[in-house]
């Protein structure tokens, strides 16, 4: 009886060892400017209490760099506007929250959820921004980590996504534009830039614009592992999911 006890324990703790959940906080910016009519709000994870303090600063440093870049770039964007020709009630905005979807082990995978207004447009723009870190090699989980034959692999996540998306156009009683589907998946990165490591499996964000018009707006599509396992580098941060 002590015995299966003490196994019981040790199974426990090497399970809380291996699905060690990632601790993180959420750091908020405010930002304004009369002259250039423009408004900023930030919000974004940071990693707290993380056993190694150098890998959790170098993971923090790459989250705020890229957030900031994103802004940086469309506040220069609206400096080049000639705002006299603007009503006064118009003003432009950045706004960015976001969803953490894994954070356990040496995974830690959200999005920026982006919302952007430039003053005088006929509508607002917003999308999401994948970011996947593996804390063991401190670096982003790009394609080529994630699958065996990293870039070649695209057509069959292409492929995936194709059939997914008209499964559910015909589920929910309308359809796709082909033109639309074969130019957002064809089989190359930049239309894969955001994929998430979900728990159920990979998480592929569509943002608008990508396969079908603004008013549709993002389209998601979840690849379970189960049909990934011949793809996923078994040397790589998603073997965990290989079971």
């Amino acid at each position: 009886m002590r015995l299966n006890i003490l196994i019981l324990f040790f199974f426990l703790f090497v399970i809380n060892c291996f699905s060690q959940s990632i601790s993180y906080d959420s750091k908020i910016l405010l930002d304004s400017n009369t002259e250039y009519r423009y408004y900023q709000q930030i919000k974004y994870p940071l990693i707290v209490k993380y056993a190694d303090s150098d890998v959790q600063n170098a993971i923090n440093e790459k989250i705020q760099l890229e957030i900031n870049k994103i802004a940086d770039d469309f506040y220069a964007s609206i400096r080049e506007y000639d705002l006299s020709l603007v009503p006064q009630e118009f003003t432009s905005s950045f706004e960015s929250d976001y969803n953490v979807y894994y954070s356990e082990g040496k995974i830690f995978s959200f999005t920026y959820e982006i919302y952007q207004y430039a003053a005088g447009a006929a509508h607002p723009y917003y999308y999401s921004k994948s970011m996947n870190f593996d804390l063991e090699k401190v670096k982003l989980i790009d394609i080529a980590g994630m699958f065996i034959n990293g870039e070649k692999d695209l057509k069959f996540i292409s492929d995936y996504c194709n059939n997914d998306l008209k499964k559910q156009a015909k589920e929910n009683d309308y359809e796709f534009d082909e033109i639309y589907l074969k130019e957002g998946l064809e089989p190359v990165p930049e239309n894969f830039e955001n994929i998430s490591v979900k728990p159920e499996g990979l998480y592929v964000i569509l943002n608008p614009y990508q396969v079908a018009p603004y008013v549709f707006g993002q389209q998601f599509v979840t690849i379970p592992y189960s049909v990934l396992k011949d793809k996923i580098n078994p040397a790589g941060p998603l073997k965990i999911f290989l079971k």
